[in-house]
């Protein structure tokens, strides 16, 4: 199965050949949602320490909204 990166370069008149390398043991695997790109940050910092203070969730948001309209 050919990528579309593949595809592209292979349509080019200039590109004589190209070498698709699939393994790639140096390479870390990135998350592709922005989801999991922020849950890997967290994890990678002391996450458990982030937040603490925060008892009430939707007041601690509440009260950011109000501190906006304020300024």
């Amino acid at each position: 199965m050919q990528c579309f990166l593949e595809k592209m370069l292979k349509a080019l008149s200039f590109v004589e050949d190209v070498d698709i390398k699939t393994h790639q043991p140096n390479m870390v695997e990135e998350p592709r949602g922005s989801y999991q790109k922020l849950k890997k940050a967290i994890d990678n910092t002391e996450g458990n320490l982030m937040f603490n203070d925060i008892k009430d969730p939707s007041k601690w948001q509440s009260d950011l909204r109000d501190e906006w309209q304020i300024n």
